[in-house]
């Protein structure tokens, strides 16, 4: 067994126990099963990303940029409320449905093994981590051909090569039926919650009516009244009538009705009193932004770029690690992190072109620029080729645009991970086809890899001026 098949990513650069790979992505980041400091897993999947691309993977390419996507995965699913609380319930799923799937499996171990093929019922179940077959890391040994199309090595969407025997083993069928079974009643758990959530937000919205009701009801008790109106005086009633035989009766003086009181005047209402209303919170104060470190970090993220496209790629890793500590914007953390994905792929665009074109056999021929080019000797980064009668002759890493482009062009596979690749050494390129390297950034789009920050690059040099 060779030294790359002995490689173990988790145990090499994590310093997870070797032999496996993690069970979840608890295990993947060092963190307790179902850790609750959302902060706490956000800042270790950072810290671990961040520690990962300082690694210089060398021919474990493909298990580096694997790696990378998995903590991404793990911060996605574990740094947020929602998506973390259906991830620890499909662990809690999955440990369920192996609990009740361990009758039928110790029944079978009890009579003696199922199956008699090299993988076992454990290695065929998916794990949580990647969802895919827990089989062991294979690499294939490298075999000496010809000059024909070698893949080169993906630099993202790595996956484990899935076992093409069929499973009929009885457990995992029987998971299988398991979950099917479970899934109406989960679904009625998440009915129960929303209903839950919409009852505590009715008794929240009745108790500010409740008190908003009260402070008008105060503010009605505070404002003036108006005085009754006075009585109206009495009416005098006639006087009595005259008896002939009798004195007239001397006639009684009037009785002064009682004197009214004066009315008040009434006072103008006061004007009302606005109702408090409970602020959200106070805007948060943006961050002083320093214009001398803006400054720099614009002048650190051209110096990046400038040694890319001179080829000078390790003054572009050392001018990358100034970056994160000047960025202060998420735009300039943006950046940052968009121009060390452009980096990695650069460099593995030169990795894996050297030893395509140190394969080459005298005699080979190319076609650059429409014209053909026969190639006469080739050693270890030296190329020697004859064009236009004469020989002419270059370091791999000294190829001229145009022929680095047609040897990669002819010598790479056709995979979305070559096609990215070639789109990102014609964006660092000056004079390149940026035309080209869009279309072939849309190819490997459609093929599943992810190079959302390379075209994001692109659109950052297609509108420089030239």
């Amino acid at each position: 067994m060779t030294a790359v098949e002995n490689f173990d990513p988790y145990s090499q650069w994590l310093g997870l126990p070797g032999g496996r790979e993690p069970a979840d992505y608890y295990e993947l980041l060092g963190l307790r099963r179902f850790e609750s400091d959302l902060d706490l897993i956000a800042h270790t999947a950072d810290t671990l990303r961040a520690r990962l691309r300082k690694v210089r993977p060398g021919p474990h390419l493909a298990d580096w940029q694997r790696l990378l996507d998995q903590l991404q995965a793990a911060k996605n699913s574990l740094a947020e409320p929602i998506s973390k609380a259906a991830y620890d319930e499909s662990l809690e799923d999955a440990a369920r449905q192996q609990n009740e799937a361990d009758g039928p499996m110790a029944a079978t171990a009890h009579d003696g093994p199922a199956h008699t093929d090299n993988a076992s019922t454990a290695d065929r179940v998916t794990t949580p981590l990647t969802g895919e077959p827990n089989v062991a890391w294979q690499q294939v040994e490298p075999q000496e051909s010809q000059p024909t199309p070698i893949e080169a090595p993906p630099v993202v969407g790595a996956t484990h090569p899935a076992s093409t025997e069929p499973q009929t083993d009885e457990p995992a069928v029987a998971v299988r039926k398991a979950r099917n079974k479970r899934r109406p009643a989960a679904r009625t758990n998440w009915a129960l919650r929303i209903l839950l959530l919409a009852m505590v937000l009715m008794a929240v919205a009745v108790g500010l009516a409740v008190l908003k009701s009260q402070q008008l009801e105060e503010q009605a008790a505070r404002t003036w009244r108006k005085p009754p109106a006075a009585e109206p005086p009495p009416v005098e009633s006639p006087p009595p009538e005259e008896v002939p035989a009798q004195p007239p009766a001397s006639p009684k003086p009037p009785v002064p009705s009682e004197p009214t009181e004066p009315q008040e005047p009434v006072p103008p209402e006061p004007p009302a009193v606005p109702i408090p209303r409970p602020e959200s919170g106070a805007p948060a104060t943006p961050p002083q932004i320093d214009p001398a470190q803006t400054a720099a970090f614009r002048e650190a993220a051209d110096q990046v770029r400038h040694a890319l496209s001179m080829r000078e790629l390790a003054q572009a890793s050392e001018s990358l690690t100034q970056l994160p500590s000047l960025a202060q914007t998420p735009e300039d953390r943006a950046e940052a992190d968009r121009l060390a994905v452009l980096r990695d792929h650069v460099v593995a665009f030169w990795e894996s072109l050297q030893p395509l074109v140190e394969s080459l056999g005298s005699g080979s021929e190319l076609q650059v620029a429409g014209a053909m080019v026969v190639v006469v000797e080739t050693g270890p980064n030296t190329l020697i080729v004859r064009s236009a009668g004469r020989n002419r002759r270059y370091s791999v890493d000294g190829l001229p645009h145009e022929m680095a482009a047609a040897t990669a062009a002819q010598l790479f596979t056709k995979s979305s991970n070559a096609r990215a690749l070639r789109a990102a050494f014609l964006i660092v390129e000056r004079n390149s086809d940026l035309q080209q390297a869009r279309q072939l950034l849309q190819e490997a789009a459609q093929g599943g890899a992810a190079v959302s920050e390379l075209l994001e690059e692109l659109d950052y040099r297609s509108n420089q001026p030239n």
